[in-house]
């Protein structure tokens, strides 16, 4: 017998007797069986070894499991929330939208971590993972092109990945401050090569899809980070401006092909932010007030409130810039009360991932939030 049973989706190598057989293989689908059969292996007497003519059957194990939990349960270890049980050292695991989201309670490893637009994870700081992948939704059609205040989780990426070949154009800004301390908004510090780091407020925004059938339209509006990665499932023809060759990235103009630049990537394009960050706002002046737009470097939803008490680094207040109706401006929120404009589900302290937020300088106070 050649054995069988449950193997991974790479390379095997079973025996028989005296002999060893190997055979090489990839791209196999997850639980699912295989047979392998090698017709005419004869040994050095010219005789036909059928314990290995007859064929080797095995499964592929199961590498995902998605969460699905039941009701409101926020448990990890529970694997009736799980498609395929509790996560292992091994697993992908997916995070969809869900009425709730798993937290972790202990130090935790996995393969690698998917979040699905709108997804969360409670204490990130106890998981261990290789890669981890996240999801901004932009909508499809005719998407409204008011900019959008986000924030990156991962500890690294570039303009450029906001940016689909030109289906649709897309803009990149985040508030920098001039020689003067005037706070303006125009492209991200260092231009296209400028990093983004976990907590980074930016600014994008995406005109309407003018080809569902390319860029941005083929992945029905979802920008998947990392996208250059052989395991994120994003058709290079969502970035067609983008080529990466190791660890390099390079994008294109799309209306002048000879116009490329060159990014580096590392290992923290992969990782989410510890459980600690420190962010060192660039106040710029407004009138008589200093702005930052910062960001929820989290995979978990923040509260202002505690930000707050926790930083006297800034005022009491957070905005966002939005569109309600046929009004477009900033919405603030306060402890002691809203102003600017009035959203119809209103606001309160709490920042969900991704959300990018502008805060005030409280005085002539330094030092960096955390």
């Amino acid at each position: 017998s050649l054995g069988g049973g449950i193997v991974d989706l790479a390379n095997k190598t079973w025996s028989a007797g005296n002999t060893i057989c190997t055979i090489s293989y990839n791209g196999l689908t997850e639980n699912t069986s295989y047979t392998y059969q090698i017709s005419g292996f004869q040994d050095t007497g010219g005789r036909e070894m059928a314990a290995i003519t007859g064929g080797y059957t095995f499964t592929t194990k199961i590498l995902s499991t998605t969460w699905t939990p039941l009701g409101i349960s926020t448990d990890w270890n529970d694997a009736r929330n799980w498609t395929n049980g509790i996560p292992a050292t091994d697993s992908k695991v997916i995070i969809p939208e869900r009425a709730s989201f798993p937290v972790l309670t202990t130090s935790t490893t996995i393969y690698s971590i998917s979040f699905g637009a709108g997804a969360e994870l409670g204490r990130q700081d106890l998981l261990n993972y290789q890669k981890a992948f996240v999801e901004y939704d932009f909508g499809t059609g005719n998407r409204s092109t008011h900019f959008r205040m986000l924030s990156l989780p991962l500890k690294e990426a570039y303009p450029g990945d906001f940016t689909f070949g030109g289906y649709p154009d897309s803009y990149v800004q985040t508030l920098e401050v001039d020689n003067e301390g005037i706070g303006t908004w125009v492209s991200p510090a260092g231009g296209n090569t400028g990093v983004f780091s976990s907590g980074t407020g930016f600014v994008a925004s995406l005109d309407p899809d003018n080809d569902p059938g390319k860029g941005l339209g083929l992945s029905g509006g979802i920008l998947r980070l990392p996208f250059f990665d052989s395991e994120s499932d994003v058709p290079a023809s969502v970035h067609s401006n983008h080529s990466y060759n190791s660890s390099l990235s390079t994008f294109c103009n799309p209306n002048n092909a000879s116009q490329c630049y060159d990014v580096s990537r590392s290992a923290n394009g992969y990782q989410l932010a510890g459980g600690i960050v420190n962010i060192t706002p660039q106040f710029g002046q407004s009138g008589e007030s200093s702005f930052a737009l910062v960001g929820n470097p989290f995979m978990s939803t923040i509260d202002f409130d505690k930000l707050y008490d926790a930083n006297n680094l800034i005022k009491d207040y957070y905005q966002i810039w939005t569109v309600s109706g046929n009004a477009e401006g900033y919405a603030c929120y306060s402890s002691h009360g809203n102003f600017g404009i009035q959203l119809p589900e209103g606001m309160n302290s709490l920042l969900a991932p991704l959300q990018g937020f502008v805060v005030e300088r409280n005085a002539s106070a330094t030092g960096s939030l955390n």
